[in-house]
């Protein structure tokens, strides 16, 4: 199959659709039983696609700033986007848990739990608005740069410099507070890898083709990894986390394929419909896990467990699909009076 870089923003939402099952296989079935090791092994990597999320939203990033770059425009619209839905999600579900004494709404609807404790409940939140904050400093420092060398050659070089820094800022912030690394290495682990999605924008937008056996070898590195990567070697959060660097690239290329060949067909409208409600979706079925979990039961392999992984799935999808109609609306509200004032 031949895959173009423009396919990533073709079949954006598609992609999404894939990587958001992915990641609430993951939620679901990272505890699995010994004997399922294959399957617990392939959904403790599920992780990834929150990378390929990120690599797509610096691409989409890049393309919407091409075409309106005004800073208060840019930054209305985003916040919006994530606070509007968090706040509909996440004010009721702290409520509850601070009745129950599960926690303080406070810290949790501010995330502050999550740097104290690592409460994990919403961490992409944050970290999507730290991504969006830092985009236009990054957008004009890869467009822009200065210097006497090649334009193209600086933005890459320019790109891996800022990775490599913060890799280097981030393992000495692992070995100088390991605890508070732990507990937020989530968030500050994942940004390199939108700084590098951000570069892809404008070689996207260029359309190039990818090397004939991108798919085959993306294939072959994927089921190396999950066969002797994550089996056999023990490594630090650091280090996993910048293992997903370059692995994600190689999920990517593999989901790109398969939102291809999904195109048109009654599965790619399923994954377009996941794709675009993506954000709503993992804030919903987080929150009906933990429910789940704390009122009907523990994780617990059986049958039943197989059928309230089904009944979360619909259940998250059902009520996404009744909230993304209301976030819309109220988001429209919103930037249509802040542009009238």
């Amino acid at each position: 199959m031949k895959l173009a870089t423009n396919d990533l923003s073709t079949y954006r939402s598609e992609i999404m659709g894939l990587a958001c099952l992915y990641v609430i296989f993951t939620h679901n079935f990272f505890n699995w039983p010994d004997r399922l090791i294959s399957l617990r092994r392939f959904a403790n990597c599920g992780n990834i696609a929150v990378e390929i999320f990120l690599i797509l939203s610096g691409i989409g990033l890049f393309y919407s700033f091409q075409r309106n770059s005004a800073l208060g425009d840019y930054y209305k619209r985003r916040i919006v986007r994530i606070l509007v839905p968090y706040l509909l999600i996440a004010v009721p579900f702290y409520l509850w848990r601070n009745a129950v004494g599960e926690g303080v709404f406070w810290k949790d609807i501010l995330n502050i739990s999550l740097f104290e404790m690592g409460s994990k409940y919403t961490w992409y939140p944050v970290l999507a608005l730290l991504c969006y904050l830092i985009f236009p400093a990054v957008y004009h420092l890869q467009n822009h740069p200065i210097s006497v060398l090649n334009r193209k050659a600086d933005n890459d070089i320019l790109t891996l410099l800022c990775c490599v820094l913060w890799f280097i800022l981030l393992f000495a912030f692992d070995k100088l507070a390991p605890e508070s690394f732990m507990h937020s290495e989530i968030v500050w682990t994942r940004l390199p890898i939108f700084i590098i999605g951000c570069r892809l924008g404008s070689i996207v937008y260029d359309n190039k083709e990818l090397p004939k056996g991108s798919v085959a070898a993306s294939v072959f590195l994927i089921a190396v990894y999950l066969y002797q990567f994550r089996s056999q070697i023990t490594l630090s959060a650091f280090w996993i986390r910048m293992s997903y660097v370059p692995m994600s690239f190689a999920f990517l290329i593999v989901f790109t394929a398969m939102a291809k060949i999904a195109a048109g067909t009654a599965a790619g409208t399923v994954l377009r419909f996941l794709g675009n409600r993506s954000f709503e979706i993992y804030l919903v079925h987080i929150m009906l896990i933990y429910l789940w979990r704390y009122y009907v039961r523990p994780e617990v392999f059986d049958r039943f467990e197989i059928i309230s992984f089904a009944l979360i799935i619909a259940v998250s999808v059902g009520v996404c699909s009744i909230l993304h109609i209301l976030v819309s609306a109220i988001s429209s509200l919103l930037l249509k009076h802040r542009s009238k004032t």
